[in-house]
């Protein structure tokens, strides 16, 4: 599979299995690593020093697989880096998509979150055979 370097506009995403930290069952809301800096099935790393957050957090809705013709599931209510992950605290929207999403994410059936973003930067990697891991 041939890979293209992305350019400024396109929009990436890494999905990334969450680690849970909180569940505050009345509020329904649930703080979440939702990225760090291990590499992701395509092979990509994002450090967790790069993301610059100041346009998420002035509309941080939360969508489900990244529908963004879909109404958000949740808002974040804080969004931040610590050491090498970046993490959210997310309340869970009063819609029943909202509502079951809390349910499946509350009782353990989900645990994967998934981000979106415009690369600034990046390089190139390769495995130790000269392959970009993929």
């Amino acid at each position: 599979m041939q890979r293209t370097k992305p350019d400024s506009q396109t929009k990436m995403l890494k999905q990334f299995s969450a680690t849970v930290k909180d569940i505050l069952v009345p509020s329904q809301t649930l703080t979440m690593v939702i990225s760090d800096d291990s590499e992701d099935r395509e092979g990509d790393i994002i450090e967790a020093a790069g993301w610059l957050l100041d346009n998420y957090k002035a509309n941080p809705v939360v969508l489900f697989a990244h529908y963004y013709d879909m109404p958000a599931v949740g808002k974040s209510l804080e969004t931040w880096i610590e050491g090498n992950s970046l993490l959210s605290t997310v309340q869970f929207a009063p819609t029943p998509m909202g509502q079951e999403l809390w349910t499946l994410y509350s009782q353990g059936y989900m645990r994967a979150a998934s981000v979106g973003f415009i690369p600034k930067r990046w390089e190139e990697r390769e495995d130790k055979d000269g392959y970009w891991p993929c």
